[in-house]
């Protein structure tokens, strides 16, 4: 094994430790900082399966890995995607946090729209959150959101 495989070995291994650390509580700003500086480390690709993999983890700080790491839409929507069905409407909040700024409004709600179902109740739970991104002279926002509130009645 050569010294950049042998040091990749001990990034992992102290990576994996940092977001153990971030399961039950947010860590500190130190060992985030950490975590995200990995995450940038690593190809985009490669940094959207880890997050996926914190994710399923219950790490706390994943929202702030996709809102710093991710930057190409495909993978914003495809991290979306994932998560709609294990979002609760507290976690959605953050999550819409997130994405809104990465996808723009419209693209999300077309993609909340796409990923509701009977079982996660996407539409609904989003309708809580949604018009806050909303500006008042935003007509086609505005009737997406409309759209969305006939989806879930």
């Amino acid at each position: 094994m050569n010294n950049l495989s042998l040091e990749k070995s001990k990034m992992d291994i102290e990576f994996w430790t940092l977001i153990q650390s971030s399961v039950s509580r947010r860590p500190e700003q130190k060992t985030e900082q950490k975590i995200v500086d990995y995450l940038k480390s690593v190809n985009e690709r490669e940094a959207l399966l880890l997050i996926k993999e914190m994710i399923n983890q219950g790490s706390t700080i994943s929202h702030v890995a996709v809102k710093r790491v991710l930057r190409e839409r495909q993978n914003v929507e495809e991290i979306f995607s994932y998560l709609a069905d294990k979002t609760n409407i507290q976690t959605l909040g953050l999550w819409l946090e997130c994405i809104i700024p990465k996808l723009g409004i419209k693209r999300a709600i077309a993609l909340i729209e796409k990923l509701n179902s009977d079982t996660n109740k996407l539409a609904e739970k989003a309708l809580y959150w949604l018009p806050r991104y909303i500006k008042s002279e935003d007509e086609k926002s505005r009737h997406s959101i409309a759209y969305l509130k006939n989806l879930v009645s």
